[in-house]
């Protein structure tokens, strides 16, 4: 909850009225609250163990998210990563002002817990083999978790001597910003990684930072950006490198977005430059084993985007491995898919679809209130948690801080329970099909006036209606 892209807050249809409900501080005021109990207050159910056992190698978001799925579902799971500790690029690269370490711990610590395996320093194509991990029975299946930990280069041409130190940002992020104090610095890149890389470097003692990005707009999350301009980094989307310069000037020679001529180009200052254009996957361990292991164009493993199964029965993939976006929480969520995919191919359907996966990308619509004139009586603006201001932030201090109880119930009141249909009325002030009636205050739909047309399912701004099957005879 400190560092997902709040996909449920764009579906919240209190977005359009006086702002979505803070979904995700209220998770992170339950979060954090449980962590001052002197007990746990919640422990999941697991499942008796069936003797069945699966290898997941990796232990990024993605990898832990299986092994936790697995286990409650009472699979043995050992969890496999090449370095000491689990955690992958949460650990090494998001900053700590950002996801402070004992909440990482914390949440690892949990899962763990469980009864799940760890053994760090084990590495696919070294101290691992797929073949190894299949052999013998020693697991019935493997779920791959590896992640993007290849830094994508950027090659510019040298103009002269004395040009900036270049690092890509996951080394940098990972122990480096040492390198910034008095130094003028240059990220070249918007998304998540170039931000935090650039908050970390003014944060660090910078003496001055800019982010660079060819596109047009950053692409990093929107309250990370503010937060970056707070903390006193230039932001240039439309700004394009073209050649790292030095001599009496040393920096990054970039063309303007649109320009075409010389007069359209200016040197950004820097004697450090972090480059944050994506990072890659090394598929040669799996390609190199001989399985069969369909790999994509793009440098994936091919899966069926429901189970996470890829070409050989018994490997299964998730995370950044696969084709589809890049995120903590579709990392998470491939993993919980995959988890069920095993399950239903070494157990079947009935005993692992009482547990159902998340949905697939794309497949849970957002709603939408355009063309519907919805309006509330009362308009609460949304609580925000307290952060720290700029001057006293630092790398080790974590920015954004909880909810007080007080206004964490007050947020919470302000949900409208439109998962569960109860407020905007949309389907009877606006929609009108006979079919929906009130009884006892709740909205219902009189089955002997449905036609089963649909319609509703597909006007309800809220998901809150679905086709169902009609009963057998």
């Amino acid at each position: 909850c400190r560092v997902c892209h709040r996909p449920c807050e764009d579906a919240c249809i209190r977005g359009g009225i006086d702002g979505a409900v803070a979904v995700n501080d209220l998770k992170r005021f339950v979060m954090d609250w449980a962590a001052k109990q002197p007990e746990t207050p919640y422990r999941p159910e697991v499942e008796p163990d069936h003797g069945r056992s699966v290898a997941i190698v990796g232990a990024g978001p993605a990898g832990l998210a299986a092994a936790h799925e697995l286990r409650l579902r009472g699979y043995r799971v050992t969890l496999y990563d090449r370095q000491e500790r689990a955690g992958g690029l949460l650990r090494s690269g998001i900053p700590r002002f950002r996801l402070p370490v004992a909440a990482l711990d914390r949440d690892i610590q949990r899962v763990l817990d469980l009864g799940v395996r760890f053994e760090g320093g084990t590495d696919l194509g070294t101290t691992l083999t797929l073949e190894g991990l299949l052999a013998d029975g020693r697991h019935d299946a493997v779920f791959l978790a590896i992640g993007a930990h290849r830094p994508l280069a950027l090659e510019l041409p040298r103009e002269g001597e004395g040009t900036p130190i270049v690092l890509d940002a996951l080394r940098f992020l990972g122990g480096r910003t040492g390198l910034v104090e008095g130094r003028e610095v240059v990220v070249v890149g918007g998304g998540n990684a170039g931000i935090d890389a650039a908050r970390s470097a003014a944060l660090a003692g910078a003496e001055r930072v800019t982010v660079i990005e060819r596109e047009g707009a950053l692409t990093a999350l929107e309250h990370e950006i503010g937060c970056a301009a707070q903390e006193g980094v230039h932001l240039r989307p439309g700004w394009e490198p073209i050649a790292l310069t030095g001599g009496g000037e040393p920096g990054v020679r970039c063309r303007m977005s649109g320009s075409t001529g010389p007069g359209g180009e200016r040197v950004v200052p820097a004697g450090l430059v972090v480059v944050a254009v994506g990072q890659g996957i090394d598929v040669g361990a799996l390609a190199a084993e001989g399985l069969g292991l369909e790999i994509t164009e793009e440098g994936r493993v091919a899966v069926d985007a429901a189970t996470g199964r890829g070409s050989h029965p018994r490997i299964f993939a998730g995370g950044d491995l696969i084709p589809g976006r890049r995120s903590v929480i579709h990392a998470i969520a491939s993993g919980q898919r995959a988890a069920w995919g095993i399950d239903r191919s070494l157990r079947g359907e009935a005993a692992a679809d009482h547990r159902p996966p998340p949905p697939e990308p794309g497949a849970w619509p957002v709603p939408s209130l355009t063309g519907l004139e919805v309006e509330r009586k009362e308009s609460i603006p949304r609580h925000s948690p307290p952060e720290l201001p700029a001057e006293e932030r630092s790398l080790e201090r974590e920015v954004v801080g909880v909810l007080p109880e007080a206004r964490a119930r007050a947020e919470a009141r302000r949900c409208m329970l439109c998962g569960g249909c109860a407020t905007c009325r949309a389907c009877l002030d606006t929609f009108g099909c006979p079919a929906f009636i009130v009884q006892a205050g709740e909205i219902r739909i009189d089955a002997a006036q449905c036609t089963g047309c649909g319609v509703c399912a597909d006007f309800c701004p809220n998901g809150a209606i679905s086709r169902v099957p009609e009963p057998a005879s």
